[in-house]
């Protein structure tokens, strides 16, 4: 039962059920891949530029894109758009560019390498610069800046996100200091490069960053909210995510009202909307409201039956 309900419902259900985001279509993934996928598509590009000469009907350049047209036209035409489903989109791609490294001319393997080394870096002293501002108040400008549209945040000197911050950047210099000039110095710098910028951004900021994405404080807040005895939690545009953290941070199913099939008459009712504006379904008396410290987008009310269910 539950293997079928993730099967059609939250897994095939995205592709083609019902949208319950933004719809899927040929312009959305075009708008998306320019960056989503570079440099890759530069360099898949450049390799059917380059392999003309000698046909394009070769394996080697067939088939990623055979696979890339059947893979985007799928997508396209599935019922539900998101920026996660584009991911099997950079395997064809990467299977395209995969040559293209080594047959790029001297110039544009130049510049493709300084501008990353010039770009990582710059980055790199900008995430410490910050870092600096967030947890050691200097400036004290940035520092009164970053907590006001992050409330809640308590600041100071922690050990361990500090010593992997400096190991990544002390990688990131040995990287720039030691590799030998060759056609793939560009994706090795570029990579290297993407991986200290995410392994700072994950070190030096995940404790600010979680204070306002996270959900646990707001659910374990509604979880003291809950009477002590009732018979179950309905939801109302809860989103799946949501549900899911609610779940594992306070252990409460809820029963959505979208879908007839979960749909049960309850004591209660969670509702997501928006902080100004409030849908109070009748019949029900407000017992709990909440949201993430910060967040202008996301409100979450909890409800109370005052009377008999609505006969249907």
């Amino acid at each position: 039962m539950l293997f079928q309900a993730w099967l059609w419902t939250e897994s095939i259900g995205h592709y083609f059920g019902p949208a319950r985001g933004v719809r899927a279509g040929v312009l959305y993934y075009l708008k998306i891949l320019p960056w989503y996928a570079f440099p890759v598509w530069l360099l898949a590009l450049w390799t059917v530029w380059g392999g003309r000469a000698r046909g394009l009907s070769r394996p080697a350049i067939v088939l990623p894109l055979t696979g890339f047209a059947f893979t985007f036209a799928f997508l396209s035409g599935s019922s539900e758009a998101r920026e996660l489903y584009a991911l099997p989109l950079l395997l064809p791609l990467s299977l395209l560019a995969a040559g293209a490294p080594e047959n790029l001319r001297r110039g544009a393997a130049g510049a493709w390498y300084w501008f990353s080394a010039m770009a990582f870096t710059f980055f790199v002293v900008v995430f410490w610069f910050y870092w600096s501002g967030l947890e050691l108040g200097v400036p004290a400008r940035l520092h009164e800046h970053l907590h006001r549209i992050r409330p809640g945040y308590e600041p100071g000197f922690r050990w361990l996100p500090f010593a992997v911050g400096v190991v990544y950047s002390l990688f990131w210099l040995a990287v720039l200091a030691s590799f030998r000039k060759t056609p793939m110095r560009p994706v090795v710098v570029w990579g290297a490069g993407i991986t200290t910028i995410w392994a700072l951004l994950t070190s030096l900021f995940i404790g600010w960053a979680d204070n306002v994405k996270s959900y646990r404080t707001t659910f374990a807040s509604m979880e003291q909210a809950l009477p002590k005895k009732y018979d179950c939690v309905a939801s109302r545009e809860l989103g799946e995510a949501q549900r899911a953290m609610l779940h594992y941070v306070a252990g409460v199913v809820t029963h959505r009202e979208e879908i007839s099939g979960r749909r049960r008459t309850c004591e209660l009712m969670l509702v997501q909307g928006h902080p100004k504006v409030e849908n109070a379904p009748r019949g029900w008396k407000k017992i709990w409201e909440g949201g993430r410290p910060g967040d202008k987008d996301e409100r979450y009310r909890l409800y109370r039956r005052t009377g008999p269910p609505a006969k249907k």
